[in-house]
């Protein structure tokens, strides 16, 4: 989980701002709180996650859709297929597209 957020966080550093925003925006509202019957802090980073892929164009790439082949690279972890692509130079060699979302951090929020 930490080498993911910090690959997405390698590609663009909007990733981070955020992330931690909306860390702190739940925390502050009180929903942030998984032990309480709330989303975890996690489960908010990835909706951050998830809505920075779908801008058009994307913040950030899917990086477990990234892989050569036709099957996806195993990377176990407790029975769960963990894999994502995390070579940060070799994405933007892949996908020109990585870098050309403009939007500000006050549009994106």
């Amino acid at each position: 989980n930490t080498r993911m957020l910090a690959t997405y966080a390698a590609i663009d550093p909007r990733v981070q701002y955020l992330g931690y925003t909306m860390k702190v925006f739940a925390k502050r509202c009180d929903i942030g709180d998984a032990s309480r019957g709330s989303l975890s802090s996690y489960a908010y980073i990835l909706m951050v996650l998830y809505f920075l892929q779908q801008r058009e164009p994307p913040v950030i790439p899917v990086l477990q859709e990234i892989f050569d082949g036709q099957q996806i690279p195993q990377r176990m972890v407790d029975g769960w297929n963990a894999f994502f692509f995390d070579d940060t130079d070799e994405l933007k060699k892949r996908l020109p597209s990585v870098g050309k979302n403009t939007e500000s951090l006050g549009e994106l929020w």
